[in-house]
């Protein structure tokens, strides 16, 4: 949380909030909606004279958030979640499935923290289980 705040204050300066933003969108396998993709490059147009709001410098670091990676869940790695669900990934939504087979195609070691939770779930439905309930408690970061 205090990464946060201290993003949120720092965002105050247009060019940091302009400059994380850039660094936002330019993450490889990032997951941004396209709502968040678009307000990104919104914000990366801002004029040097432009006040972000309060509300825009939360957002900010809520998205920042999600860039956050991770390498594993209550001790299994992403890895192993990935061998796991990409063996079930015809069983799966097809979006779900497009999302195993592209982490399994780029071999990936981390996810960023959606991902995690999208991860987690689906490796619960291929029929493994995790001992812990669904928490960020238990995700490990990269």
């Amino acid at each position: 949380m205090g990464m946060m705040v201290s993003l949120e204050e720092n965002a105050k300066d247009i060019n940091f909030l302009r400059e994380v933003a850039t660094r936002l969108q330019q993450l490889p396998n990032n997951d941004w909606t396209d709502w968040e993709w678009e307000w990104l490059a919104e914000m990366t147009r801002k004029p040097d004279t432009y006040l972000p709001s309060e509300k825009e410098r939360q957002k900010l670091a809520q998205i920042a958030s999600y860039a956050e990676p991770f390498s594993g869940y209550d001790g299994l790695s992403v890895t192993t979640m990935v061998g796991v669900c990409h063996r079930y990934h015809l069983d799966f939504r097809e979006e779900d499935g497009d999302f195993i087979v592209d982490l399994h195609h780029r071999q990936a070691t981390t996810v960023r923290r959606r991902q995690l939770r999208r991860l987690v779930r689906l490796f619960t439905d291929s029929g493994e289980n995790s001992a812990a309930s669904w928490s960020y408690e238990h995700a490990e970061p990269a």
